[in-house]
């Protein structure tokens, strides 16, 4: 068989199948949200029988809180010929998504199922080094990503606690309504009982949950990961990211990063980044102060040591 774009995963009575779209080449040059559409024509594959040629590990993975650079990130390295950044694709989403609250013995299961999946990207993707893009709450599937590939250097991108929240509101996005149908999971999340969830409020539930992405990354940070704030963005990327995923740039491909940062980052590489200016919001910086700031601390202290 001949491996085509793998977008989606199905379960079938606990049983993983792989859904592979038929595209062309041009396919990774787009946003993978864009390629699935009525016409293409697909075919479905038991994941576990899938043949795999290329097992390589991928360079790097990127972990984050959410709004705070990963995209950047991620379109930095996939100009650059030799890698390919899969960004937060459905396929490696439902797996992960799936394994959540597993037991003890399906965790190498989940894993493999993992592998597979990162895999397939491989086989696709030819000759390029992969770097993979998770979605902000994959940070808690860590320990099954962790299993599957124990040696892949990752990052975990963060910005800091009130400029978070105020981004957070700006974009209107209401975590706790994302998880109204999954109350187990967030109350997992948050380590708190299913009462203490419906008695939080929007802003209360939002810094929480960003808190909560923070602290697992600190539990785990020592195991090959690495800090990077928003505002070391984009010269972080070929500064510190590349080194920690030993990855050694040429002059050419330094040169086509430092150029897709200038157009594509929010701020010049060459003038001190200042923060934006929010509209003062007292219940938000309050409750950014109090949950998500201690974290930021720790994280710093972190970095410095």
């Amino acid at each position: 068989m001949t491996l085509n774009y793998p977008s989606d995963v199905v379960f079938i009575k606990n049983i993983p199948f792989v859904v592979f779209t038929k595209a062309n080449s041009n396919i990774y040059k787009r946003p993978f949200t864009d390629v699935i559409n009525d016409e293409a024509p697909i075919e479905i594959i038991e994941l576990t029988k899938v043949k795999i040629k290329n097992h390589t590990p991928p360079a790097g993975f990127i972990y984050h809180q959410a709004y705070c650079g990963s995209t950047l990130v991620a379109q930095m390295f996939s100009e650059v010929n030799e890698y390919r950044a899969v960004s937060e694709a459905l396929i490696i989403n439902k797996i992960l998504d799936n394994s959540y609250g597993c037991k003890e013995s399906e965790k190498k299961l989940f894993a493999n199922y993992f592998k597979l999946c990162v895999s397939l990207f491989n086989d696709v993707t030819a000759k390029q080094q992969l770097i993979l893009k998770f979605t902000s709450w994959n940070i808690f599937n860590f320990e099954i990503i962790r299993l599957a590939f124990p040696s892949v250097p990752w990052i975990f991108l963060y910005r800091y606690a009130i400029e978070m929240m105020h981004s957070v509101k700006d974009k209107n996005n209401d975590f706790k309504k994302m998880y109204k149908y999954s109350t187990n999971k967030a109350c997992d999340f948050l380590d708190v009982s299913e009462a203490e969830f419906n008695k939080m409020g929007e802003i209360e539930f939002n810094t929480k949950f960003i808190a909560a992405k923070e602290k697992h990354a600190i539990i785990h940070i020592k195991k090959g990961g690495l800090f990077v704030n928003l505002n070391e963005l984009p010269s972080a990327v070929y500064s510190k990211i590349c080194p920690h995923f030993n990855i050694v740039l040429s002059n050419r491909q330094k040169e086509i990063l430092v150029n897709r940062g200038k157009y594509n980052s929010k701020r010049d590489l060459h003038i001190e980044f200042t923060p934006k200016k929010y509209i003062n919001d007292e219940k938000i910086e309050k409750a950014a102060l109090k949950w998500l700031q201690p974290c930021v601390n720790e994280i710093k202290l972190i970095s410095k040591g």
